[in-house]
């Protein structure tokens, strides 16, 4: 047993000492008065006596106060005591959690449960006993690893398990802790309706994801039939009514060429007309299909839609192009022409703007496209966009896998940014759209 010098006990042997030390001097002080008066030496005596009892009374004073202290203080701890298992308590009531304390050979020792119902077996069944008897052999095996992980690492080990219960099956979360030198703390969590959210969580967003791909691809095909469509009909006023109007010229000309001179100025007003309708018809065809992209390349067929522009709508349109292939994909080339077309139609409609910038460069394997205004500019909602013709603009580069971004304040203006990469394809969906039903 080890002997604790406190200062109360310190402060005993210092008295005890003092008395020890008056008694030897009082030793001392007999055989040298043994030659005096006897009155003198009883009044000594008597002196003596005194402070004897004095250092007794004080010593037991000190004694007593010493036992005061060590009791209150083991009051106080008791107080303690009793207040941290109050808490201690109140925690384990509030877990939900279960609690297992083992040896570090796997044997169970001790046991918390907010209910006895929620064990995987009775506690007379598994106290005292192994994991290897209690779990199944597999999950028992994978306990002890972690056991011995646990017990060489400062962190807890997480562990992962199902069990089948009278419930049904429920799935857990273990985790292992050292606890002491040769004991384990585990903390076994029922994970059974997280789990459960997570599953039903993972497979919204699965069929969220779906739905998306589905979006693009309905996207991507209405698109797809939208050119198809527009080629049709540009066809159809190119070689039909084109070739009607034609013919009708020819015969108003004629009627001109045999009428009397007051009706031959009636004609002629209707040649004009048949003229101005053949070049609009001629032009709405070039609009619904172009063909510059195809004849001419893409570089020059942009600079047209730029002089276009500018001559049109009296508006300043410069265009920049850089290392841009000669030959590319219809697919990028009809693409980055309708972008200019829409992208330049909202600067006339929209942005106020006097100039306007087209940017075409070739990077790497991309085609980087800039369309800049400095027009009065717009706040784009939380997906970038707030139009069908930016609606579309985008749809048109996600289906040739590419990236559209746009960039606009209130009163400074617009940058619209795409980049679509050389070898892009939209084969994929024009072969899922050949084998619709619809």
């Amino acid at each position: 047993m080890t002997f604790t010098l406190t200062p109360s006990r310190r402060r005993v042997l210092k008295t005890l000492a003092a008395l020890a030390l008056a008694r030897r001097v009082d030793s001392a002080f007999a055989q040298s008065t043994t030659s005096l008066p006897p009155k003198l030496v009883n009044a000594v005596y008597t002196r003596q006596i005194l402070i004897i009892t004095v250092c007794l009374l004080v010593a037991q004073m000190v004694l007593i106060a010493a036992l005061l202290v060590r009791r209150s203080r083991l009051r106080l701890m008791a107080d303690a005591l009793r207040a941290g298992e109050a808490r201690h308590g109140a925690l384990l009531r509030a877990l939900p959690d279960l609690l297992f304390v083992l040896n570090r050979d796997g044997v169970y020792l001790d046991y918390y449960a907010p209910e006895v119902s929620g064990l995987y077996a009775p506690p007379e069944c598994f106290l005292g006993k192994h994991v290897r008897d209690i779990m199944p052999p597999d999950l028992a095996v994978r306990f002890e690893r972690a056991f011995a992980e646990a017990l060489v690492s400062r962190e807890p080990v997480v562990t992962e398990y199902a069990l089948d219960m009278t419930s049904g099956r429920c799935e857990y979360e273990a985790r292992i802790v050292r606890c002491g030198d040769d004991k384990i703390l585990s903390i076994v969590r029922d994970v059974t309706a997280r789990k459960a959210s997570e599953r039903a969580l993972a497979d919204g967003e699965a069929a969220l994801r779906a739905s998306h791909i589905d979006n693009q691809t309905l996207a991507a095909r209405l698109i797809v039939a939208q050119e198809t469509e527009r080629q049709r009909i540009s066809r159809d006023l190119h070689d039909d009514l084109s070739q009607k109007l034609a013919v009708l010229n020819i015969e108003v000309t004629r009627l001109a060429a045999d009428s009397p001179p007051e009706i031959r100025r009636r004609v002629d007003d209707i040649s004009a007309s048949v003229n101005e309708i053949a070049e609009h018809v001629h032009d709405l065809s070039h609009q619904l299909h172009p063909s510059r992209p195809e004849a001419l390349g893409l570089v020059p067929a942009i600079r047209g839609v730029c002089v276009d522009m500018s001559r049109q709508h009296g508006i300043t349109v410069e265009f920049r192009d850089d290392d841009v292939p000669l030959r590319i994909d219809g697919a990028i080339s009809l693409c980055a022409y309708r972008l200019v077309q829409e992208a330049l139609r909202n600067v006339v409609k929209h942005s106020g703007a006097t100039r306007a910038r087209v940017e075409l460069t070739g990077v790497g394997s991309t085609l980087k496209l800039v369309v800049v205004d400095e027009g009065r500019g717009f706040v784009p909602d939380a997906t970038g966009l707030s139009g069908l013709g930016l609606l579309s603009m985008r749809e048109r580069v996600k289906l040739l896998d590419g990236e559209f971004g746009i960039h606009s304040e209130p009163g400074m203006g617009t940058r619209l940014e795409v980049r679509m990469p050389l070898a892009a394809s939209v084969s994929h969906v024009l072969a899922a759209d050949e084998q619709s039903p619809v």
